[in-house]
């Protein structure tokens, strides 16, 4: 049974389960590329990925059990500046830690007490 759990949460990482492997989805992007916008309604492709990288951080935090203040958590920090949007280095960091959370994250499961739950969010931090 566990390692059934293992396997699908793996697959939801890894793109069996998504629209797309998250690693191929980010492959071959350029800055230039991410940067641009579908309109000025919508966020780019590097407003996103900054945003998912900024959660991916909390909540591996999280399922470690270390404390985190929710209440601090604001929404300048969830989406990239126009200064930080400007470095091109700055990008392909992005990138970097995105595909390493995903590995930490991959690790983390096979560790996971799934007899203990996991608890993720602001009314579970210990």
């Amino acid at each position: 049974m566990r390692e059934r759990l293992i396997k699908d949460l793996s697959s939801g990482i890894n793109g069996f389960l998504t629209h797309l492997e998250p690693m191929k989805a980010v492959e071959g992007l350029t800055p230039t590329t991410a940067r641009k916008k579908p309109s000025n309604k919508y966020h780019s492709c590097w407003d996103l990925l900054h945003h998912t990288v900024f959660w991916q951080k909390i909540l591996l935090k999280n399922i470690d059990g270390k404390f985190i203040d929710w209440s601090t958590i604001s929404n300048e920090e969830n989406w990239p500046s126009d200064e930080y949007l400007s470095k091109d280095d700055n990008f392909t960091e992005l990138v970097k830690k995105f595909n390493k959370n995903l590995e930490i994250a991959a690790k983390k499961l096979e560790k996971i007490d799934f007899m203990k739950g996991i608890k993720i969010g602001p009314e579970h931090t210990p």
